[in-house]
This record gives C-alpha cells, structure tokens and sequence, in this order.
C-alpha cells in the first residue's frame, strides 16, 4: 500500500512538473512569435 501512495504522489509531482514545462514553453512560444511580429512589422 505505502509503495502504491509513493508511485502516486510521484505520478503527480511528475504531472505537475511537465505541465509547467508545457506553460513555460507556450509562454516563450508566444513570447518569441510576438518579437517576430514586432521586428518584421
């Protein structure tokens, strides 16, 4: 039981990493696209 609540919380902490990642990679994204419509304006 206590190795199934590890393999859990690790589930988790591993989702929350990669969706952070994910935002912090669409930010940048969006970021990087607007500097390119500003400079080629």
């Amino acid at each position: 039981m206590n190795a199934k609540r590890q393999l859990l919380e690790f589930t988790v902490e591993q989702t929350v990493l990669i969706c952070s990642c994910a935002n912090y990679l669409e930010m940048s994204n969006q970021y990087l696209e607007s500097m390119k419509a500003g400079r080629y304006r």
